[in-house]
């Protein structure tokens, strides 16, 4: 575990990264140089509040910011990831998901709903939870507890979850499935049985 002084160096260098790659019209790209899409501008705002940064005050010299690549662009929002997403960056940037250039993007992610799960997706409904209780909507909300025990029927016998029912398992997935359970205040069993999921298995990771 690196001591606190050198946390602080390597979150400071990878801030200083991501601002030099930011993009003139304030969002990100998957490398510097390449041209901004929601996904790797959501991510990267993710990233930013997680290091105790506001992301709107990660800015271009012109002033643009994440906030102004993502509002000049709230119109095309559609998939379901992408609601889910935005309302997390819109949360941690202080922002409304209720009220975003006149749309409510958390009732329209509460129209995702099937069956207690979104878009009958483990992955979606990790990170519909997330994005509900970043929202604003308490663990005994009608929604968060559908899905959380969507989530814990939709287990594989291995302890673990993949990106859709019956997928194979993987740390990815499984690690947003236990935050996604934390959140709701979900425990016991399901939970023990996936924090010993095989921990020798390579970690996997991919773009949302």
């Amino acid at each position: 575990v690196a001591a606190p002084g050198a946390q602080a160096s390597a979150t400071g260098d990878a801030l200083g990264y991501l601002q030099r790659a930011q993009n003139s019209d304030g969002g990100f790209g998957g490398a510097p140089g390449q041209g901004s899409t929601q996904l790797y501008t959501g991510w990267t705002a993710l990233g930013i509040a997680a290091a105790g940064v506001n992301p709107r005050d990660l800015k271009r010299g012109d002033g643009n910011t994440v906030s102004t690549y993502i509002r000049k662009r709230a119109g095309q929002l559609n998939d379901t990831g992408e609601l889910e997403r935005t309302i997390l960056v819109l949360r941690a940037s202080g922002l409304n998901p209720r009220s975003f250039e006149g749309r409510d993007l958390v009732r329209q992610l509460l129209g995702r709903r099937r069956g207690g799960s979104f878009g009958g997706l483990v992955n979606h409904t990790a990170f519909g939870i997330l994005a509900l209780r970043a929202a604003g909507l308490g663990r005994s909300s009608g929604a968060v507890r559908a899905a959380a025990r969507w989530l814990e029927r939709e287990q594989n016998r291995d302890g673990g979850w993949g990106f859709s029912p019956r997928a194979a398992s993987d740390v990815d997935d499984t690690g947003a499935v236990l935050q996604a359970l934390g959140a709701a205040g979900r425990g016991g069993r399901t939970v023990s049985r996936a924090v010993g999921l095989c921990p020798a298995r390579p970690i996997t990771h991919r773009p949302r």
